[in-house]
């Protein structure tokens, strides 16, 4: 807010420095019009020297005018609230600012004429820097991020990525605030949110929904069977991230090599292989949500990889042509016959989601890593899916391993602090092993 000395200044002694940025005066006849009829609402701010500060517009429409003075403000006359705003509105428009400096300045700005005015608005702060409310919105959204001390947005290069990364994560914990809403509405109702709960009948008042998720168990490891569980009532939160690793079904354990079993004995037949989506398919209505991305390692074999693409899409997964793949950079893997072919040293991953849920973050498709066998044989680097992790899980995601062997895809699940994860084991033996191999990691830090 302006101080109120005012003073009448002759135009023809004000100083335009050249290097001011405006170049573009469209809608000065409108400005002109507005202020032959009601006045100048806001005098221009000059140095003490003449020398214009702020309000060039305004200036040029007394020009177009014909007036031969203006209403002006002097800096000097200025209080220090009124001097901050302008120093940060001719930095937004003048200097070459990084996409951090510009998004705090611009915060700043709407917060100091926030102060001043209760009603005003993003579309105010963009008409006084001449930009679009869009704009301001968009840097008032990565600001908030900014502040948070969000690594993804700290870090990122430019602000277009910066902004596509809060977009993402708005989105993310939108679609989890209706899970919570729908659960809450379900256990209350016995209807989904999506029912109209003004047509249920109360002889009261209305019970207090419950929309807090169950809280995560100390440790989140289920010793049981996903057959089983997948048949089993649930009252748990819906899964929006499933990482599966199934029993690939091409009889892993009659080779040289083979691991101890998962679903108890580790039959890898394409019978079991076939048990475990159509268990897979069990979840899919009650729980995992509408909004829900989608990771399942299997066979690299043409025909697997087709049929499986057909039942994961028959369940509603939009999948992704293009896999994930694992290099076992020590180039371990299966010769299925040194005579005729070469050995297998990498291994695909499909991915899917369902109502376009967005990503976290874009990473590579591929990542290259030694095999590790800190539980079993057939077991997942840890340090490689946390790098496929940082495309689907922070802190919004509730996470479903349902065979998850060594447990390595919680461990590095957890690294990003999701909101709820549990993996399911059959064997004990591999369950016993994945606790000791837990408190071995958690022991190192």
């Amino acid at each position: 807010m302006l101080s109120g000395s005012f003073r009448s200044y002759p135009i023809s002694s004000i100083t335009v420095a050249p290097d001011r940025q405006r170049k573009d005066f469209a809608g000065i006849e409108e400005l002109a019009s507005s202020v032959k009829q009601l006045g100048l609402l806001h005098p221009i701010i000059l140095s003490p020297e003449g020398t214009l500060v702020a309000g060039e517009r305004r200036l040029r429409a007394h020009e177009y005018l014909g007036l031969t003075h203006i209403l002006v403000q002097f800096t000097n006359e200025l209080p220090e609230e009124e001097l901050e705003l302008i120093e940060l509105e001719e930095n937004v428009k003048r200097k070459a600012l990084t996409w951090r400096e510009e998004t705090h300045a611009v915060a700043r700005i709407h917060e100091l004429k926030c102060r001043t005015s209760d009603s005003w608005l993003s579309s105010d702060t963009a008409e006084l820097l001449s930009t679009s409310n869009t704009s301001v919105r968009q840097r008032l959204l990565v600001e908030d991020y900014l502040e948070r001390g969000e690594p993804l947005v700290c870090n990122a290069d430019t602000f277009s990525a910066a902004h596509n990364i809060c977009m993402r994560k708005e989105q993310r914990a939108e679609v989890n605030d209706a899970d919570a809403a729908d659960a809450a509405f379900e256990e209350v109702f016995g209807q989904p949110a999506s029912f109209n709960p003004m047509s249920i009948k109360s002889g009261g008042d209305s019970p207090e929904l419950p929309l807090s998720a169950p809280a995560q168990p100390p440790i989140p490891y289920l010793h049981a069977s996903f057959l089983e569980w997948a048949t089993t009532p649930w009252a748990g939160p819906k899964f929006n991230f499933i990482h599966c690793d199934f029993p690939y079904g091409i009889n892993f354990d009659k080779h040289n090599g083979g691991a101890a079993g998962i679903l108890g004995g580790y039959e890898d037949t394409p019978e079991l292989y076939q048990l475990c989506i159509q268990a897979l398919s069990k979840i899919m209505p009650d729980r995992v949500s509408e909004s829900a991305h989608l990771m399942f390692w299997l066979s690299a074999r043409h025909e697997i990889v087709a049929e499986t693409m057909l039942a994961l899409t028959a369940m509603g997964w939009k999948m992704n042509p293009v896999p994930l793949i694992w290099h076992r950079s020590d180039n371990a893997g299966i010769l299925p016959n040194p005579q005729r072919g070469p050995r297998q040293v990498y291994e695909v991953c499909l991915f899917g989601s369902l109502g376009d849920r967005k990503i976290v973050q874009p990473i590579s498709n591929l990542f290259a890593h030694p095999k590790t066998k800190e539980v079993h044989a057939s077991e997942k680097p840890r340090a490689m899916l946390q790098h496929f992790f940082r495309m689907f899980v922070d802190e919004s995601t509730v996470m479903l391993d349902p065979t998850m062997g060594s447990g390595n895809s919680i461990l590095a699940a957890e690294e990003s602090e999701p909101k709820f994860v549990l993996g399911i084991e059959a064997l004990e033996e591999i369950y016993t092993n994945a606790l000791a191999y837990r408190k071995r990691v958690k022991a190192r830090g």
